[in-house]
């Protein structure tokens, strides 16, 4: 998890920030393999596995919150520009007309 972390922070537009999550998540492997030292591997597999599927589902959540509001902005973005459009074409519309 945390590999995937520093790949992350590697191609980050703001390698601070991501430095801080790649330490973060070294700690958090760190915690994690020293609980699986103290209770035994299959229990601390289990644990391991949940945590990184829940942040895969934190990160899903996160990308469709980005996909939803990407959309919204082009839309935004795009309406003005057939606003524009439509105010340029209507003369012409009912010109030809009479």
């Amino acid at each position: 998890m945390a590999e995937a972390f520093y790949k992350k922070a590697m191609g980050h537009q703001r390698p601070d920030r991501a430095a801080a999550s790649w330490r973060k998540a070294k700690k958090v492997k760190h915690v994690q393999e020293m609980e699986a030292a103290r209770m035994g591997m299959a229990a601390a597999q289990a644990r391991i596995a949940a945590s990184i599927k829940h942040a895969q589902e934190i990160k899903l959540a996160a990308d469709l919150r980005r996909a939803e509001s990407r959309k919204k902005r082009i839309r935004s973005r795009w309406s003005r520009v057939w606003r524009k459009w439509g105010r340029k074409r209507q003369p012409t519309s009912s010109m030809m007309k009479k």
